[in-house]
């Protein structure tokens, strides 16, 4: 069973756990749920918003 790290989380200005906070989180309970558990915790983690920044050339 992986061990939850003690860190400092990001909250937005409406109070929310920021998107990328709440992955860490989900990824960190994944491997102790059970397996029909684990299928809900990949369903919130396709809908939650992640910004991705993409490298352009100079």
């Amino acid at each position: 069973m992986t061990a939850l790290h003690l860190q400092a989380l990001e909250w937005d200005s409406n109070g929310e756990l920021a998107p990328e906070d709440r992955l860490v989180l989900l990824n960190s309970l994944m491997p102790q749920c059970i397996s029909d558990v684990q299928v809900e915790l990949i369903s919130l983690m396709e809908r939650i918003p992640v910004s991705v920044e993409i490298p352009t050339a100079c």
